[in-house]
C-alpha cells in the first residue's frame, strides 16, 4: 500500500477491503497482543468463500510471513488467475515470451 492512504471527507482513513476478512485480521491481532508465547491464538479464519480474500489481505498488510494460514484449495488447477503479487514477475515473463506485454512495461 505505497504512498498515502486515502481519507474520507471527515479525514478518516479509507481502506477498501473485505469487512469480514478485515475483522478476522483485527480480531487475530488483538488476541495476539494479549496472548502469551505459551498460548498463541489460532490463525484468522473466515468462511471458505472468503479464504482467498483473507490471504490476499494478509499479504496486502504484510502479515503472511507472520500468520500461518492453511493453503488454498485450488478449485481451478488450470487457471492462470494471478492470486498473489509474488506471481506478477512470472506473468511479465510469460507475456514477454509471447511478445504480448503491450503497455505494461
Amino acid at each position: 500500500m505505497g504512498g498515502k492512504l486515502p481519507r474520507d471527507s471527515s479525514g478518516r482513513f479509507f481502506l477498501n477491503v473485505n469487512p469480514t476478512c478485515f475483522r478476522a485480521i483485527v480480531d487475530y491481532l488483538n488476541e495476539l497482543a494479549i496472548s502469551t508465547p505459551e498460548n498463541m491464538p489460532e490463525a484468522p479464519t473466515v468462511g471458505e468463500e472468503c479464504n482467498r480474500i483473507l490471504r490476499q489481505q494478509l499479504e496486502l498488510f504484510g502479515l503472511c510471513k507472520f500468520v500461518k494460514v492453511p493453503p488454498l484449495h485450488n478449485n481451478y488447477p488450470d487457471s492462470a488467475i494471478v492470486i498473489f503479487s509474488t506471481e506478477v514477475p512470472l506473468l511479465y515473463q510469460w507475456l514477454e515470451e509471447e511478445g504480448e506485454y503491450g503497455d505494461m512495461k
